[in-house]
């Protein structure tokens, strides 16, 4: 039984096609913006039908639509939506209301449990920045949630009369920037390396010194370069979490 790995962000659309127990290998693509329909077309029309289409989506109603009508039309299958759950694959949910939290959080919770089987920090470096902290035995303790370098920088060019949002950082590798531009980059870029390194220390004081921080989004390469802490590199984090959704579900 072949499936199709459908993980829809706020910026970037990851996939990939499973026939056994891994994802194979994952395509990233920017968000189109408007309809998916461009992207879909392109991307997956030469794909052979698959038997499943298995999704997580953050970015809505109208976006679930129009994947649902795309690979009914094409491939006259309906796409399985996952919705976090209170308790399943293993892991138990700590949020009251598991509604409220990202479909992508829920996979990649699934997904780190399944793969790493120890204490575990997952830190999603995308649009957002989320850290959830999960039990070896699948027991999720709670998250946070920020701003992730992008949004940061967007927030001091709309909130500031002093940084423009054309502002230019320069060459310099240095910590410290010498012009406005390099100034915006390396303050957001060293918060956004503070919170990673917080987060993996918190764990490690509440659980133990053997956590593993498991990283993953499209701005770990501007990021782990900077960490001094041991991390794990998964970028088909949420995929791996979705086939084994889809396992337990078949």
């Amino acid at each position: 039984m072949s499936i199709l790995l459908v993980d829809i962000g706020n910026s970037r659309i990851k996939w990939s096609c499973a026939d056994g127990g891994a994802p194979g290998e994952m395509v990233v693509a920017d968000w189109p913006g408007g309809a998916l329909d461009p992207l879909a077309a392109g991307a997956w029309h030469s794909l052979p039908a698959p038997s499943r289409v298995v999704v997580s989506n953050v970015r809505g109603a109208e976006v679930a639509g129009q994947l649902a009508a795309w690979t009914r039309q094409t491939w006259q299958v309906e796409p399985e939506f996952v919705q976090p759950k209170k308790q399943a694959c293993g892991v138990e949910n700590a949020y009251a209301d598991p509604a409220q939290m990202g479909s992508d959080r829920w996979a990649a919770l699934v997904g780190a449990h399944h793969l790493v089987q120890r204490d575990v920090c997952i830190i999603d470096c995308g649009t957002a920045m989320t850290v959830d902290a999960l039990t070896r035995n699948g027991r999720h303790l709670g998250g946070m949630i920020a701003p992730g370098l992008r949004l940061m920088r967007e927030a001091l060019y709309r909130g500031t009369r002093r940084i423009p949002a054309s502002a230019v950082p320069g060459d310099s590798d240095e910590v410290f920037g010498n012009d406005t531009g390099s100034c915006v980059q390396q303050g957001t870029l060293n918060a956004a390396v503070a919170f990673v390194e917080r987060s993996w220390f918190a764990m490690c004081a509440l659980r133990s010194d053997d956590t593993v921080c498991v990283i993953t989004g499209g701005d770990v390469p501007l990021i782990v370069p900077c960490l001094t802490i041991p991390y794990r590199h998964e970028p088909g984090l949420v995929l791996r979490g979705l086939l084994r959704i889809a396992a337990s579900t078949s």
